[in-house]
Formats: structure tokens, sequence, C-alpha cells
């Protein structure tokens, strides 16, 4: 997935944070070159983080 890479997919990814988080959900913006594995327990934590087995 990729935002802002141009100006018609412009995002604020501190205001989607906010709002994931005003609805009792938490998430992650990962940094260029970061991923993160869906199958982990915790889909959010970028890679290099210790996985959840």
């Amino acid at each position: 997935m990729h935002y802002n890479t141009f100006p018609p997919i412009r995002q604020d990814a501190a205001a989607w944070l906010e709002r994931l988080r005003g609805q009792g959900h938490s998430g992650t913006v990962l940094k260029p070159g970061e991923s993160c594995d869906l199958r982990q327990t915790d889909a959010a934590a970028p890679s290099g983080s210790p996985s959840v087995e």
C-alpha cells in the first residue's frame, strides 16, 4: 500500500491514526522500507518487531 506519492492520493496519516484510536482501534503508519506481516497476532507491528507466536 502506498500514499502521498502524488496529489490525488494525498493523505494525513496522523489524522487517520487519530480516527482509528477514537473508534477504539489501533494502527501503525509504516515508514518507507518498513513492512508488516498480516499473519501476526499483532498485525500492526512493523518489521523488525518481535513476532507474537
